[in-house]
């Protein structure tokens, strides 16, 4: 039985529909306290889905409707501010990447 965790190549794969694990372990991080089930989709997202390798980094393919990708983006706006200045720089990077995710989606 062949896992859904799949590395496949960069050039196979829309950027815009790339999202750094780095970005989704944030998302998870900052979601888990406003929303268990959203923080939940994240995880199984970050954990079960498609792999790829983009340079040193990986990045998970993220295959959502365009709903779901807006109810991350809310959910993010209802976050606490950090305390900490570069948690706020991580928060603000981690947005900028689901909204792009769902401009491409809007685009598409």
């Amino acid at each position: 039985m062949q896992s859904s965790a799949q590395n496949i190549s960069y050039q196979e794969i829309h950027e815009s529909s790339l999202l750094s694990l780095d970005t989704l372990d944030f998302t998870f991080k900052t979601l888990r306290p406003i929303n268990a089930r959203a923080a939940l989709e994240i995880q199984n997202l970050r954990q079960k889905g498609l792999r790829i390798a983009k340079g040193q980094t990986s990045h998970c393919h993220v295959d959502w409707d365009l709903d779901k990708v807006a109810e991350i983006i809310h959910l993010l706006t209802l976050a606490e501010a950090p305390k900490v200045h570069g948690e706020q720089i991580c928060l603000t990077q981690t947005m900028e990447d689901w909204i792009k995710l769902g401009r491409q989606l809007l685009a598409s």
